[in-house]
């Protein structure tokens, strides 16, 4: 079985990948789709808990307990943390599997995006803000992206990790005007400032305020700066849609 007999199920997923993610339709074509095994449980923990709650929820759709029980046991589960494993991508293998077949929407693309893009969870993942986010506002028609805007961004990404005074270069020479517009020192957290959004203690927080000049640029601003445009975006904020389209991370 290959990738993409899995993802016709979605026929709404399908047709909106084919508007400029066209090389991941072609990637789930050749991306074989193993048997799970065991071992490719690696940050499980606490699974049984997970299905616990996966079945209390079936059980109440289908009427054999009632709400109160339902909380009851919930508030019980929730105390205890639980992760499992859905899904693994093999990269340079170009296979991925997953715990159930056939998948939930959401892991079939996760798992079909690693491969596809070669990179790993920091950089794509929706959990820490990756370019899977911006993938996801495209298929809920929140805004128009393709692969090669969600591929810069997770390049900036990287680049923002690594030097974060290069990344936040970049930021004022593509945001420059809008932060000259609005009176905003040129200063990413002074954006982040700007945009309402909660920024480190001990710094101005008046975001056209002369001394931000002193204010040294960390990676943590920039990093904030990235998850508060993306996350903006999936919310359909017209301002954070404005900004990335400025980065250049959607149309």
């Amino acid at each position: 079985m290959t990738a993409i007999e899995l993802l016709e199920r979605h026929a709404d997923l399908v047709e909106r990948l084919r508007e400029g993610f066209e090389g991941f339709l072609e990637s789930a074509r050749r991306i074989e789709v193993v048997p799970w095994r065991d071992e490719f449980a690696v940050a499980d923990k606490n699974p049984e808990v997970f299905f616990q709650i996966e079945r209390l929820r079936k059980e109440l759709e289908e009427g054999k307990i009632d709400w109160k029980v339902y909380r009851e046991m919930m508030e019980k589960l929730a105390q205890v943390p639980t992760r499992v494993t859905m899904g693994v991508a093999f990269i340079e293998e170009g296979k991925v599997s997953f715990r159930k077949v056939p998948p939930p929407a959401d892991v079939l693309i996760h798992e079909i995006g690693h491969v596809h893009f070669r990179v790993g969870d920091l950089y794509w993942s929706s959990e820490y803000g990756g370019g899977e986010l911006l993938v996801w506002a495209h298929l809920k028609e929140i805004c128009d992206t393709d692969e090669e805007k969600v591929k810069s961004f997770m390049e900036f990404y990287e680049l923002a990790t690594r030097d974060a005074e290069k990344a936040h270069k970049i930021f004022l020479e593509r945001l420059g005007p809008f932060l000259k517009a609005h009176g905003v020192a040129p200063h990413v957290a002074a954006l982040l400032e700007f945009m309402g959004c909660l920024v480190d203690a001990g710094i101005p927080i008046d975001p056209s305020d002369p001394s931000w000049k002193d204010v040294p640029v960390k990676r943590e601003h920039v990093l904030n700066a990235l998850g508060e445009i993306v996350s903006g975006v999936c919310v359909s904020d017209p301002s954070f849609l404005f900004l990335a389209k400025k980065m250049g991370w959607v149309f």
